[in-house]
């Protein structure tokens, strides 16, 4: 594209717009490390004992458990 039309300016984000990318994408990665590091700790328990019952480390909306 760029050798076909080299004039078209270059695209780019800029102030508030580009600071709330630039969140989103750090949130994202480190929802990703988080879950790699979830499965990481699952399978380690299930090696571990394999009979074992490893609960679901999936997010609920509360940190604490109310039952």
């Amino acid at each position: 594209m760029v050798l076909r039309e080299p004039d078209l300016p270059r695209a780019s984000l800029a102030g508030p717009t580009r600071d709330v990318k630039l969140i989103a994408d750090h949130r994202r990665r480190l929802v990703r490390n988080r879950t790699a590091a979830a499965n990481k700790l699952r399978w380690f328990l299930h090696e571990i004992d394999p009979e074992l019952p490893v609960p679901s480390l999936a997010y609920d909306g509360c940190a604490c458990s109310t039952r």
